[in-house]
């Protein structure tokens, strides 16, 4: 008989930084504890990505600098609804979003190196 040796699986009540996995940016100890400096951060990380794909976004279109209103508006809330939706979800679902923000950006970088070089 062989003894299966177990081995650690990531939970919701693993953490990142002292911040759990499934704790809500409202529902802990405060905006200056540790919990509270993840958060942030993932905030800010999460709206700099949101910022630059717009950015990146608007120059690949060729949009004039002075598009319509309701154009203008879009560009600048874009970036909000993803910070928005992270401080109303789980740690863990910020992270997610942090992630294929940045792996799109990444993506849509490259295949534009590619795509350009072949035409």
């Amino acid at each position: 008989e062989q003894v299966v040796a177990e081995q650690h699986v990531a939970r919701a009540a693993d953490d990142l930084f002292g911040a759990a996995l499934g704790s809500h940016w409202l529902g802990g100890p405060g905006p200056l504890s540790t919990q509270g400096v993840v958060f942030a951060v993932l905030f800010a990380v999460l709206f700099a990505a949101g910022l630059l794909a717009t950015h990146l976004a608007r120059r690949r279109a060729a949009i004039p600098d002075q598009p319509a209103p309701a154009a203008r508006v879009l560009t600048w809330v874009t970036p909000f609804v993803s910070v928005v939706i992270a401080a109303f979800a789980p740690l863990a679902a910020g992270l997610y979003l942090v992630t294929t923000a940045a792996w799109t950006l990444a993506e849509r970088s490259l295949l534009k190196r590619r795509l350009s070089r072949k035409f």
